[in-house]
Order: C-alpha cells, then sequence, then structure tokens
C-alpha cells in the first residue's frame, strides 16, 4: 500500500531534524575542540603538547556548554525552517540523509563568510594554515565558491536560487546585526568614581590625544609618573594595597593578591562607595575576582580565560550570536568576552563608566588589556585605504600578535597593529566619556598606564624610561602636584580616599631566569577556578634578586645613582 504525502513530509521532518541535530548539536561542539586545540598550539610563551592542548580545549567546550546548547537549538530552529521552505522534499522520492547532513553545513559556511567580512582575521584561524599564504580576498572568495557548490548539491533546481540569495543575505545581515547589538547594549547609570587601567603605555609613547583630552576637561597630568613595577600584578598590588612591591610581595605574573590586604577598595566602602571590578582580561592578574570588591564584573580567571577565548574563538558562532541572546544562564563569559574575536571596546569603556548603583555612590576599579590581548579590528574599524590592504593582505598575516609581549609591528603587515591600537584607544576613551556625559554628570575619573610595552625588557634595560614612564592623569579629582614624581602607589591619596602621601617613586623588577622558565612553567599548579599557582619556593628564588631603580630624586633622597639597584 502506497504511503500518503502527508507521512512522508513528517517523515522527512524527522529525518531533517535528525540530521541538523547531529551536525549542529553534535558535530559542531567536536569540530571546535580539534579546531580549539590547533589554535592552542600557537599561544606563545609555553609549548603546549597535543594532549594538554586538547584536554583545555574540551574543558573549555564544557564550561560553555550552556551556550553551545542554547545558540545550537536556535541554529537548528534556523536550519530547519530554512531548508523545510527551500529544500529537497517535494517531489524527490527519497532524500539521502548525507544531503540532509549538508544543508546546516551549507548555512554554516554562508554565516562563515559574512562573519569573515565583518572580521576579517576569522581567516587566520591556526586550521587555515593552509590557506596562510594566499591573499584574504582569494581565500574568502574560495570559501564562497564552496558555500554556492553546497547549495547546488542540497537544493533542487528551481529553488537554488532563492536558497543562495536567502543563505548570502543571512551570512552579512546576521553578523552585522550581531554588531549593532553589541554596540548598542548599554545601560545603567554613570559612575561617581573611576579608576581606568590600561595596559603597555608609557609617556614616552604617542599619547597626544589622551593628553590633549585630559587638558580639554581641566584635568590633570602628571608629567612624572612611576610604575612601581613592571607587571601588571606587581603595579595592581601595590595600587590596592598602597606599598611598593618589595613589601607586598607580589611581583610575578599569576600571583595571587594578598588576601585581607585591599586597603583601596577598604578605603573606598568606607567612605560610602559600593565597589566594583570590571577586569576585562584576568590571564594573569586575578585582582578584580581576589581583592574584596562588592560585585565583581571581571573576565574568567587564569587558564580560563585562555581556554574560553580559544574555545569561542574557534566555535566561530558563539562570539556572533550571544550578543543577540544577552546573558545566558549559567554561562562562563560575560557577554563582551575579550579575547574573543567580537569584542567592543566602545562598550566595555562605556559600561565601566556607566556602572553606577541605583541607590548609593559607586567607585568602579577597572582595567583594560587592550594593547596586549588579541583585538584585531573589525572592518568597521577600519578606513577604506585599510579595507584594501587587507583585502590584498596574505590571510596568516591578519592575526593580532600583541598577546606576545615581545611583538612588533612588522613592515609587511597590513596594519601596524601596535600604533593603530595605541590610536584606537585614546579615541575610544575620549568618545566614551564624552559619549556618556560623565564629566558632566559629576563623575571623577582617574586613568593610569601600569607599565610600558616591554619589547626587550630585562634586568639590564629596566631602567629605561619606556618601561616605568608611565600615563598618569586625573579628570574631576583635585590636582596633586603634576610636576613632582610620584608613584602609582599614591592612586589611593589622589583618588581622596587615603591621607595625602608621596610614596618613593621607586620601581622594582625581577628578571626570570631563562633556565627557571620550564620549571615555574612545569611545577605550577592549576586550580578549577582558573588560577595558575606557581610554585611559592621558586618565586622566593626569584625575589631575592629583585631589584629597585629610582628614576627621579625627590627632595632629601640619595642621589640616583647611588640608589640604582638594591637586593
Amino acid at each position: 500500500m502506497a504511503t500518503s504525502p502527508r507521512v512522508n513530509r513528517r517523515h522527512l521532518l524527522r529525518s531533517r531534524l535528525t540530521a541538523h541535530a547531529v551536525v549542529i548539536l553534535v558535530f559542531w561542539p567536536l569540530l571546535t575542540i580539534v579546531s580549539a586545540t590547533v589554535e592552542a598550539r600557537l599561544v606563545p610563551y609555553v609549548a603546549k603538547p597535543w594532549l594538554l592542548a586538547a584536554a583545555g580545549s574540551t574543558v573549555g567546550v564544557f564550561l560553555l556548554l550552556p551556550d553551545f546548547l542554547l545558540i545550537g537549538f536556535g541554529l537548528l530552529v534556523l536550519s530547519v525552517l530554512i531548508f523545510s521552505w527551500l529544500g529537497r522534499g517535494r517531489g524527490d522520492r527519497v532524500v539521502p540523509f548525507r544531503r540532509l547532513c549538508l544543508e546546516p553545513l551549507s548555512m554554516a559556511v554562508a554565516i562563515y563568510c559574512g562573519a569573515c567580512v565583518w572580521y576579517p582575521t576569522l581567516l587566520s584561524h591556526a586550521t587555515m594554515v593552509v590557506f596562510w599564504t594566499l591573499p584574504s580576498a582569494a581565500v574568502l572568495g574560495l570559501f564562497l565558491f564552496v558555500g554556492f557548490y553546497l547549495v547546488y548539491d542540497v537544493a533542487p533546481r528551481g529553488r537554488r536560487l532563492r536558497l543562495a540569495f536567502v543563505l548570502v543575505a543571512l551570512g552579512a545581515v546576521m553578523p552585522a546585526i550581531s554588531m549593532v547589538v553589541t554596540a548598542a547594549r548599554t545601560s545603567g547609570r554613570p559612575s561617581e568614581m573611576v579608576l581606568l587601567g590600561l595596559d603597555s603605555i608609557s609617556q614616552t609613547d604617542d599619547v597626544g590625544a589622551l593628553r590633549e583630552f585630559v587638558a580639554s576637561q581641566d584635568g590633570a597630568w602628571y608629567e612624572r609618573a612611576v610604575a612601581p613595577g613592571l607587571l601588571t600584578n606587581a603595579v595592581w598590588a601595590s595600587v590596592m594595597t598602597m606599598k611598593p612591591v618589595r613589601e607586598h610581595g607580589v611581583f610575578q605574573t599569576f600571583q595571587s593578591f594578598p588576601a585581607g590586604d585591599a586597603r583601596l577598595v577598604e578605603n573606598a566602602r568606607a567612605a560610602g562607595f559600593y565597589t566594583v571590578s570590571v577586569f576585562s582580561d584576568q590571564l594573569t592578574c586575578a585582582i578584580g575576582s581576589q581583592a574584596g570588591f562588592d560585585e565583581d564584573r571581571s573576565s574568567p580567571i587564569g587558564w580560563r580565560q585562555l581556554a574560553l577565548t580559544i574555545v569561542q574563538n574557534s566555535s566561530v558562532f558563539l562570539p556572533l550570536f550571544r550578543p543577540i541572546a544577552a546573558q545566558i544562564p549559567w554561562s562562563a563569559v560575560p557577554v563582551n568576552h575579550a579575547g574573543t574575536f567580537t569584542y567592543d571596546l566602545d562598550r566595555e569603556l562605556r559600561g565601566i563608566l556607566m556602572s553606577g548603583a541605583t541607590d548609593r555612590r559607586t567607585f568602579v576599579a577597572a582595567h583594560l588589556t587592550y594593547l596586549h590581548m588579541a583585538a584585531y579590528p573589525s572592518v568597521r574599524d577600519l578606513s577604506w585605504y585599510e579595507l584594501s590592504r587587507v583585502a590584498r593582505a596574505r590571510a596568516g598575516s591578519l592575526r593580532d600578535r600583541t598577546f606576545w609581549w615581545q611583538d612588533m609591528d612588522e613592515p609587511t603587515d597590513p596594519i601596524p597593529l601596535h600604533r593603530w591600537k595605541l590610536a584606537r584607544l585614546q579615541q575610544a576613551i575620549t568618545t566614551a566619556v564624552t559619549g556618556t556625559r560623565f564629566v558632566e554628570n559629576g563623575g571623577q575619573l582617574l586613568v593610569f598606564s601600569d607599565h610600558g610595552d616591554r619589547v626587550g625588557l630585562t634586568s639590564k634595560t629596566f631602567r629605561d624610561a619606556r618601561y616605568h614612564h608611565v600615563v598618569l592623569a586625573s579628570i574631576g579629582l583635585p590636582d596633586d602636584g603634576v610636576e613632582r614624581p610620584r608613584s602609582l602607589a599614591d592612586i589611593g591619596s589622589l583618588l581622596g580616599l587615603a591621607p595625602a602621601s608621596a610614596s618613593d617613586p621607586v620601581v622594582a623588577f625581577a628578571d626570570l631566569p631563562e633556565s627557571l622558565w620550564p620549571k615555574l612553567a612545569a611545577t605550577a599548579q592549576l586550580r578549577w577556578s582558573g588560577q595558575i599557582a606557581p610554585d611559592p619556593g621558586l618565586l622566593g628564588l626569584i625575589f631575592k634578586d629583585l631589584q629597585s631603580y629610582r628614576p627621579w630624586v625627590p627632595s632629601g633622597s640619595p642621589d640616583a645613582s647611588q640608589a640604582a639597584s638594591s637586593r
């Protein structure tokens, strides 16, 4: 007896649902693990065995399971609707399961091509290494060809053109919607006081735009600011404890903040402030989560930050669709996650300035690692000239290498990222402060950089001003001796949250011997919280070689040449 057309349609729908679910909910996460494993092998600093890279990628997918499920179900519904309308079915006696599996794949290729148009850095992923020597426009054209071939295979004659049009529109529009939603979503009220830390800038860099903006707001620019240390961990520990590095003992990457010593947070709370931390990247410095703030809006800690950004970027679709889905329940990452290819610096800055509580004054401490993390510019951030260079450049050159602290711009780079990102950061700060009317609403802002760009930093070169002569400026706060040397350990007093003080403007640094680095990495403990705990015994050996340098001599102090180093 012949089967009715209605039964055939039901059978086809069940088969299509099964095929699309297998591809989206099973194959996609597995492919992400493979892709993230390959990408993790290219992360600088430490050589990662394949097994460790695969384990980290698998854990990252597990932690992001709520995101994979919610976004996966959304993609599943979308693909089934599109191909139930324009795919094979009516008039086909049999639709092979293989062809049904190719349907969501064709949709994925379309969205990926659209994402590459808006975010060219996707073409430089490690899994694309075989295409790295080709022009980026050629690689994109190759994927478009693959997408059209899939459309020809999965759609019947008469619907191929319509399906191609729908998928092209989907690929072009969805990333654009995600970008617009990401840029638009900022709510809250202005914070009363904001302490904004910037990574890897010194006054020897081109910071003229920021300096002019501070002057236009009648702010204070401290001419001779000195970083107490040359690692983010060390500097922020000095800011929080109001002590030099030699006293609080935090001098190396990944060290935990000393419990119960966050004097700045305690003083802010005693002054009636609700305290909020927004540390956008806590890979090496977890003070935002460890210093006892009333509210922690920071990124994941340590290895979690690294693993979760690699997994998200390798998945492609999580960073694209998470802004549309907003905050996903039980998600391990914030919506605008630093290190993902969709990270929006403008939204981050607006969120920092607009973190005010509704019923009390708010003090916000924030740290941006924008100059020292993977944040390749999107198309909307580039000029037409820069876009033409990106289109002609090798696909492999579209990687943001600034995560590697010894990296420098190369003549072959389509965009000189170090200079470009420095200018972009200054422009973003200016736009955020003026756009939120932060100063007009009575907000007080103190901006500082933790240290300069550390290219070439050693125990023999750390006295160079480009490492320790940092940015320190305030808007809406009293001017307190902008000409005299000031240590960043005095930030509490400059904010009015501590008695007036003038700490010794000394910079401390302990160079990690090359022979100890492999042992320090091998003995570090990886905790489930994300914290990377170095061996305290090895840290003690390094701390013994802590050197100090006084760039400027305060009145009554010994001559700098006599105090250049101490043990």
